[in-house]
């Protein structure tokens, strides 16, 4: 039987307000193509175990390698992981064409542990 957790649900409902705040600016919205961007990266078969517990996520599953390079020398205060996720078009403004993004559905706040 799963083990019962004691829930902050203040901490929790404040938490998510920040995350829709940011998904309402469209911060959580990434490209389909942009496999080398510095503040983001798809991973490589990630399947968490559980929603609860730790993830470990190796610098292999990481397909930026510009991101790669700032993970590892620590220059990010804070990071997330999300998805699954939908695609979504966006119409480019300065080409009058048509992008794909992604919109992760959950996100997660995760620590860096090396």
């Amino acid at each position: 039987m799963a083990e019962l957790r004691a829930v902050d649900w203040l901490k929790l409902t404040r938490f998510h307000k920040e995350i829709a705040e940011r998904g309402e600016r469209g911060f959580f919205s990434k490209r389909t193509d942009d496999d080398a961007a510095d503040s983001w990266s798809f991973l490589v078969d990630f399947n968490p175990p559980n929603m609860a517990d730790s993830w470990k996520i190796h610098a292999d599953q990481l397909v930026s390698q510009p991101f790669k390079g700032k993970l590892l020398g620590n220059a990010f205060d804070t990071l997330f992981v999300g998805g699954p996720a939908f695609c979504t078009p966006k119409k480019n403004e300065k080409t009058g064409t048509w992008d794909e993004y992604w919109n992760p559905i959950f996100y997660r706040q995760v620590a860096h542990n090396r």
